[in-house]
């Protein structure tokens, strides 16, 4: 029996047929390869947020221990100062009782309370604190209090500015005669210790001071 012509495909046909299916792997091809660059592209914005992430975390954990460091520094600071302050007040007590400060300005109680102050703190045995002055190149700076001797071996010189009031500009002021004094010394080993001294002392000064290792000393008692 001769089959029905539907149920054959003509050469027709079967030639289109294979053109519709190259042409649908060809499409699929395409599709597969337009995903995997997709996937890749959103695989690269994956680890380029990834790495985002990565650096903000390490930054906020610099930062965290940034903060912890500055808190024990802060800390140690604010121990050093009750510390500073006690042997102060300590002093004062001793000198008000015996009438030493009657009749003195800044500087003049100054000169008393640093020499206590010193041999406390320090360890240094003073007998007398006085001006000076230093020149160099055309240029002066004066020193309103000023020690330099030894213990053991070490050199140690004592650099004390004395105000009233102990502003920001004050400590500033006080940072350049330091500088002048250490090119002065030049290359030489010594200890220096750098006071600033006075009834009132601002914030914002005693922040600035302890950044640059300026003790701050007030004649003033101050509750530790």
């Amino acid at each position: 029996m001769k089959p029905k012509n539907n149920e054959y495909l003509t050469r027709e046909e079967f030639q289109n047929f294979l053109k519709k299916f190259d042409q649908f792997l060809e499409e699929d091809r395409k599709r597969r390869e337009e995903d995997q660059r997709k996937w890749e592209e959103q695989q690269r914005k994956w680890e380029e947020n990834q790495k985002i992430i990565n650096e903000t975390l390490s930054r906020l954990k610099h930062h965290d221990d940034f903060i912890e460091e500055e808190r024990k520094r802060r800390e140690e600071d604010q121990r050093r100062w009750e510390e500073n302050q006690k042997v102060i007040n300590r002093m004062l007590s001793q000198l008000t009782r015996h009438g030493d400060f009657i009749g003195f300005g800044v500087e003049g109680m100054a000169s008393i309370l640093l020499r206590y102050y010193l041999e406390e703190k320090h360890g240094l045995k003073i007998k007398e604190l006085r001006k000076k002055l230093f020149s160099s190149n055309g240029q002066k700076v004066e020193i309103n209090l000023y020690w330099e001797g030894k213990k053991g071996r070490k050199k140690y010189i004592v650099l004390v500015e004395c105000k009233a009031t102990i502003g920001k500009k004050s400590v500033k002021d006080f940072l350049k005669k330091i500088r002048f004094v250490e090119r002065h010394f030049g290359n030489e080993k010594v200890v220096i210790i750098k006071i600033l001294f006075g009834p009132l002392i601002l914030p914002e000064a005693a922040e600035l001071a302890r950044k640059h290792n300026i003790e701050m000393v007030s004649n003033v008692p101050q509750e530790v």
